[in-house]
């Protein structure tokens, strides 16, 4: 079996981030960069059906974006992954969902992947879309937001979540595509045998074409509006209910 995971480089959610003005994206300069934490989860689930399967699966690892993004790559050939494709573009944190689905059909349409592992959204844009686009540019069927997963006898069996901690059942065959949740598993540390092996693994470096134009532009970026300080009223409940009555007044709430 032919198993792809395609995963994304983002910026540490602990970093300080730091938007100029009138900026429709964050400064980079001083940033830390990890694997987006959705796509770890998928990375693990992919590693498992590999063990599973033995000789008779290959996984492959795909991200696309600058040339910091290789990093990413390794720490998911430590992670179990048999080789990587680095889609080379600097700009790629700047291309909308559409672009970067088309980007990844491109490159790996002619390539036979049967299963395919997406996280089910990036922490910087946060589209939850181009595991499903890709799916429909591929042609095969998909699932989104899997909190459980297993894969017997060819056929992928699982769970959704959907909203109000509903969960729906899911079954479908390959060739497809899943989107992975928070929480589906847990996502392995590289050991370091790991990855000294890794850095014997083949990384394939492509240049990114059959984007097509944009659909979707960010216009600007930037900190929520501050809000008015909370006001901290003391004293026993009397006062406190009085002073609360004379704010309301003041402020021509109440009459």
């Amino acid at each position: 079996m032919n198993i792809l995971v395609c995963i994304k480089q983002v910026a540490d959610m602990e970093s300080r981030f730091v938007v100029p003005p009138g900026g429709s994206w964050f400064e980079e300069t001083d940033l830390a960069f990890r694997i987006n934490e959705y796509d770890e989860y998928a990375i693990e689930a992919a590693v498992q059906v590999k063990e599973k399967l033995g000789d008779a699966a290959s996984l492959t690892v795909l991200s696309l974006g600058p040339q910091r993004s290789s990093e990413a790559l390794k720490k998911a050939l430590a992670m179990g992954a048999d080789q990587a494709i680095h889609l080379l573009d600097p700009q790629g944190p700047q291309k909308d969902s559409l672009q970067v689905a088309r980007a990844i059909h491109s490159a790996v349409k002619d390539k036979g992947f049967e299963l395919i592992f997406t996280g089910m959204q990036s922490q910087d844009r946060g589209s939850a879309q181009v595991g499903i686009l890709l799916a429909e540019l591929l042609g095969i069927d998909s699932v989104s937001t899997l909190v459980e997963f297993s894969f017997e006898g060819g056929k992928i069996q699982g769970e959704r979540e959907l909203e109000g901690g509903i969960r729906a059942q899911v079954t479908l065959a390959t060739p497809a595509l899943v989107t992975c949740q928070l929480g589906l598993n847990q996502p392995r540390y590289p050991t370091l045998p790991n990855i000294m092996k890794a850095k014997k693994k083949p990384m394939e470096t492509l240049e990114v074409s059959g984007t097509g134009e944009a659909v979707l532009g960010v216009k600007e970026i930037g900190a929520p509006p501050k809000r008015g300080a909370a006001e901290l009223i003391e004293g026993d409940l009397s006062a406190q209910v009085a002073q609360v009555v004379a704010i309301l007044k003041d402020n021509k709430l109440i009459g």
